[in-house]
């Protein structure tokens, strides 16, 4: 990441995990069945989704927890 800002690359990373996409992304475009159903800035997209499909990719993400022993 610090190579493409220092850089001004840009980078299409395609993915199923939008939390990873959050994590690397300013960004993001979400397509279903090859049309594109939502895009706009990671925060927005991701915070707030205004279609059904990334909601649901939201959902389906794994999850990751710590166990705690005691």
């Amino acid at each position: 990441m610090d190579l493409s800002r220092r850089a001004g690359l840009s980078l299409l990373f395609l993915t199923h995990n939008l939390p990873l996409a959050r994590s690397i992304a300013d960004d993001v475009v979400v397509m279903q069945a090859g049309a594109i159903c939502e895009e706009g800035s990671v925060n927005d997209v991701l915070r707030a989704p205004k279609d059904p499909y990334p909601v649901q990719l939201l959902a389906d993400a794994p999850k990751l927890t710590v166990a705690v022993d005691g």
